[in-house]
Parts: C-alpha cells; sequence; structure tokens
C-alpha cells in the first residue's frame, strides 16, 4: 500500500467553540494564499478547542454566506460541492434545539441522539477528495443527520443512488426526517438528486449485499487501522475512493482496478469513533443473512418473448407484451388477495354478530328465576315421564362373574 503524506494544515471535528469576538471576524483575506489561509483556519480550530465552549458562535447569517466563505478559503474549490451544499442548507439539517449554531463553521454536538455533526469545512474536504461524479454509487457511513448523504445524492444525481448507514436508531429517525424536509423545501433536489435508503447497519459487519457494491464510501467517525480492509472491501472490483478518519487522520484511500491502493493524508482530525461491533455480533448477523437468503425463492427470467418469437407479427413487441401480461396477472392477483381479505371481515363480522346473538339468549336465560320446585334452576323430572326401565332398581345383579 502506497502511502503519499502530504503536510496539509489541521482541521478539527472536535466539539469546540470560539475563544473572542475578534476571532469570530478573523476571516483570511482572498488574496492570501491558499497554504497560508488554510494555516490560519486550522489555528483559529485549535484556539476554538482550548477555549472550550465559553459563549455561542454566531455564525453566518445565511447559508449561501457559508458557502461562499467556504469557497474563498479555497476548501470548496468546485462547482458541483458549491451547488450541492446551496441546495442542502445545513440548519435543515441540524435540530431545532441547536438550530442557532447551525451556520457556524464548527462541528455541532448533538446530545440527544449521540452523535456529531461534522463542520461544514471537513465535509467539504471529504466531498472534495471524493470526486462524485453523475451516475456513481456512494456510501455514507455513519451518517447521523443525513447532511453529507444529501450531498452525495446532489452530486450522483438521478442516475446514481446513495445508501446511509448508522448503528443509531435516533439518528436514522432525523436523517429520515431532514430528508423528507428537504425534499418539501426544494422541489429541485427532488428532481436531480438520486434516490436515497437509509438503513441500521454497523459498517464492520461484512454483509454480502454490500461487498464491492460502491464507488465511493464516506466514513464519519474515526476507525481503527485494522479496520480499513474491510471497509476499502465495500467498494467495486474496478476500485474507487474512500474518505475516512483513521485515528486522527483524515485520509483518502484510492483503489485501483489492479487491486492496489494508494493514500493521501488531507489533515488532522478529531473524531468520535465508529463502534466495533463484537466478534458474536458479527458471526450472529452474517448467520441470518444467510439464513434469509437460502429461504429465498430465485424466479429466473421470462423466457416468453424468445418462445413466440417465431409467432409474433413483424414488429411486434413482444418484450413490452410480456411486461403488460405480468402487470395484468400481478393485479389480478392484487385484486383477488383484496377480495378474499374483505370476504374474510365480513365472515368475521357475521360470526360475532351470531356469538353475540347467542350469548344475549344464554344470558336472558341465566337471568330469570328459578322455577319452584327446581334445584339450581333445573326442576326434576316427575315419576311419570320416566321411562320403565328407569324406575328398575339402581343396583342389579351382574350379567356374569
Amino acid at each position: 500500500m502506497e502511502e503519499e503524506n502530504v503536510p496539509i494544515p489541521q482541521l478539527d471535528d472536535s466539539e469546540s467553540s470560539d475563544d473572542d469576538d475578534d476571532m469570530q471576524n478573523a476571516v483570511p483575506p482572498a488574496d492570501m494564499p491558499r497554504r497560508n489561509r488554510l494555516e490560519r483556519i486550522a489555528l483559529f480550530d485549535f484556539l476554538r478547542l482550548v477555549a472550550g465552549d465559553r459563549h455561542q458562535v454566531a455564525g453566518f447569517r445565511t447559508n449561501e454566506e457559508l458557502v461562499a466563505h467556504l469557497k474563498s478559503s479555497d476548501t470548496v474549490t468546485s462547482e458541483s460541492v458549491s451547488r450541492a451544499m446551496l441546495a442542502c442548507p445545513r440548519d435543515l439539517f441540524v435540530p431545532p434545539a441547536h438550530r442557532g449554531e447551525a451556520l457556524a463553521d464548527r462541528p455541532v454536538r448533538v446530545e440527544a441522539a449521540g452523535f456529531n455533526i461534522s463542520a461544514p469545512h471537513v465535509q467539504a474536504v471529504a466531498l472534495e477528495a471524493l470526486q462524485l461524479q453523475p451516475g456513481m454509487r456512494v456510501l455514507d457511513v455513519g451518517c447521523g443527520c443525513g447532511i453529507v448523504t444529501a450531498y452525495a445524492a446532489h452530486l450522483v444525481g438521478s442516475s446514481g443512488e446513495v445508501v446511509g448507514v448508522d448503528i443509531r436508531d435516533a439518528a436514522l429517525r432525523l436523517a429520515r426526517g431532514n430528508m423528507a424536509r428537504l425534499r418539501e423545501h426544494n422541489h429541485e433536489f427532488s428532481e436531480v438528486a438520486a434516490p436515497v435508503a437509509l438503513e441500521l447497519h454497523n459498517v464492520f459487519v461484512p454483509l454480502r449485499r454490500h461487498e464491492g457494491q460502491y464507488d465511493a464510501v464516506h466514513v464519519g467517525g474515526a476507525m481503527p487501522e485494522s479496520r480499513l480492509g474491510g471497509v476499502l472491501g465495500l467498494l467495486k472490483p474496478e476500485g474507487g475512493r474512500v474518505v475516512a478518519p483513521v485515528a486522527n487522520e483524515l485520509r483518502l484511500i484510492t483503489k485501483l482496478p489492479d487491486g492496489s491502493t494508494r493514500q493521501r493524508l488531507l489533515s488532522q482530525v478529531s473524531f468520535s469513533e465508529l463502534e466495533v461491533p463484537r466478534d458474536v455480533d458479527v458471526v450472529r448477523a452474517m448467520e441470518a443473512e444467510r439464513a434469509k437468503a437460502a429461504r429465498r425463492v430465485s424466479v429466473p427470467p421470462s423466457t416468453f418473448p424468445s418462445d413466440l418469437a417465431h409467432l409474433a407479427a413483424p414488429g411486434a413487441d413482444l418484450r413490452l407484451l410480456a411486461q403488460q401480461l405480468a402487470a395484468a396477472a400481478e393485479a389480478a392477483v392484487e385484486a383477488a388477495a383484496e377480495e378474499a381479505a374483505v370476504e374474510w371481515e365480513a365472515q368475521e363480522g357475521r360470526e360475532k354478530r351470531e356469538g353475540g346473538g347467542r350469548r344475549e339468549e344464554v344470558e336472558t336465560e341465566a337471568a330469570l328465576p328459578p322455577r319452584r320446585g327446581s334445584i339450581n334452576g333445573v326442576r326434576p323430572r316427575s315419576r311419570g315421564s320416566l321411562d320403565p326401565h328407569h324406575l328398575a332398581p339402581a343396583t342389579r345383579p351382574p350379567a356374569h362373574r
């Protein structure tokens, strides 16, 4: 594995805040060289970390101002990333309790859900390094609030696909709600963005449905170096890119078609760690997937077009006809199932009504006063009403001994 260490200034993703009002307004000038601007930004982040959270960072007034700041510092260098960050307003993804700090270029700690939302400049560095293109399939590990998932969906377009995974139910609920609000807020996003699937899953559990499926992987939490091979196995055989914090380094790992890899250090970072599952949990998940695959029935594709090709009229589209017949059959099955469900409900209603009538009769008889001479409500029969053989002695000699 080749490693290319490029000394780039530190970009901090730990929970921090500005130390004084001077730093809030100390934006590096646009004519300053890119290296110097990044070093100055890194120094501000370090001072925020040391200062602690003494007072709230006001941040920018709008998402547009935040993106303009990232562009002026050369953190955002491509128009595609700029458009994606403008189409997905950051304050839309931050919970209401933290909305006031959403537009500051710093991480946000969502204590209720148990995770951090990375600082905008860290997310921008990752997106630029991944070089997402239309049609790609992307995995966002530790998707949290879903903002990087949304950025990726905008970047790969409607021809691509994005999957976000997280191990926290609270994070997935937040991400699903945010994605729904984004589609309502920005109709253009709904038209141009890729479909997004959000899944409860630990990426360190090797499941076949994820192996070799992605062109790019973004990891939103620090991971041990020993698990890097498993994450690289999520990339397609022809190669791809992974941006992941390994220990305290944000790395770009490029997998080449021959299977070799190259690494480049993007920055020094401080991320919360991803949860590594126990071996027993990994085995249990793999066995569950194997059992599910064993129960799956594989239906071969229809051979209708090829079987009837010699009988079809010239120019007839047998594939379209097969699709129409399949759709009609499926509709007939659904209609039959719906009719059976209606009949079952009607039958159940009739049985309940009949059962209710019988209960009413029993309750009415039980409510009547006992008749005269009866025992426990049952009047003994008269001697004259009994059959002759019932008048015989109670005991008889046995027929044989």
